[in-house]
């Protein structure tokens, strides 16, 4: 019997030192794995409110007739007037813009509802485009086309829109400060956790979002808000650090 009890006695102690010294791996492993994940991450944000130094209008003569001559006829005739109101304004000729005339043909619709071949009549468009970097007068010219209807013109304006030259310069200084506010967030979290922000592992550029001033409008596409003199532009990024 006792020779019996000693292999198994032999064998019982072996398993116990293994599982000690599995046990101890173990742990160990996991403390590098843990110590080898330990990061924080934070969204930095930066915003700067610009002024538009570039603008857009475009107003558009309209012509109706039953026959396709006439209405490009009426259209001729009302051209110079467009053309001396726009040369009013001394914004240089290279600044605006003529496009070709649309022509939109309207057919009869049948008692049942359906458009049918017979033509009753035409739609004339030409669109006169400015794009100035005096801002002012395309403000102006567009509030004052309003006097080309009263002197008997069918003339429709469209609200002017509002870009800046400079806004891919101004997306990476946005960039680099939103960088920038992502440390000092990192910084103050680890700091209140007696850690200290390591080196960079992770960052990513979310997208702008350039809106009217004092707008809290936000998409997951980004905004970009044309029709605003004055914008704020805002960017965010977020990023990754290790924990020492």
């Amino acid at each position: 019997m006792r020779k019996a009890t000693l292999p198994a006695t032999i064998l019982a102690v072996g398993l116990i030192a293994a599982s000690a010294i599995f046990g101890f791996f173990y742990k160990e492993a996991r403390v590098v794995v843990s110590d080898q994940n330990k990061s924080i991450s934070v969204k930095g944000y930066a915003e700067q409110n610009i002024s538009s130094d570039k603008a857009s209008w475009t107003g558009t003569l309209v012509t109706h007739a039953a026959a396709l001559q006439e209405a490009y006829l009426q259209l001729e005739q009302q051209r110079p007037q467009l053309q001396q109101f726009l040369a009013a304004t001394n914004l240089p000729e290279k600044e605006i813009v003529y496009s070709a005339v649309f022509t939109e043909t309207h057919y009869a619709i049948s008692p049942n509802g359906y458009p049918t071949n017979n033509i009753t009549g035409y739609t004339l468009r030409q669109n006169a485009t400015v794009e100035s970097a005096q801002v002012d007068k395309v403000v102006a010219l567009s509030t004052e086309s309003s006097n080309l209807i009263r002197q008997g013109i069918n003339f429709q304006s469209q609200q002017p829109q509002f870009f800046n030259s400079n806004i891919e310069t101004l997306k990476l200084k946005m960039l680099g400060e939103a960088a920038k506010n992502a440390r000092e967030r990192a910084e103050q979290l680890a700091h209140h956790t007696g850690s200290k922000v390591g080196e960079l592992t992770y960052a990513s550029q979310g997208v702008f979002q350039i809106t009217s001033v004092n707008s809290s409008e936000v998409s997951d596409y980004g905004t970009f808000d044309s029709f605003a003199r004055e914008k704020t532009i805002k960017a965010v990024v977020t990023v990754s650090f290790t924990i020492e």
